[in-house]
């Protein structure tokens, strides 16, 4: 159960992190929509959409 807990406590920290970000970015005027819509529909800056592999 010690892993399970290690787990969310990092996953919750990632995604703190990143609603953070957004959040200062916004804050300071610094918030490109533009470039946050392309990344969280997978959208590479050429345009083109592109698989995530491991």
């Amino acid at each position: 159960i010690a892993g399970e807990i290690q787990a969310s406590r990092a996953l919750t920290n990632l995604v703190g992190n990143g609603v953070a970000t957004v959040v200062v970015a916004k804050w300071v005027k610094e918030l490109d929509h533009q470039k946050l819509d392309d990344v969280l529909n997978n959208r590479a800056p050429d345009g083109k959409t592109h698989e995530i592999s491991s």
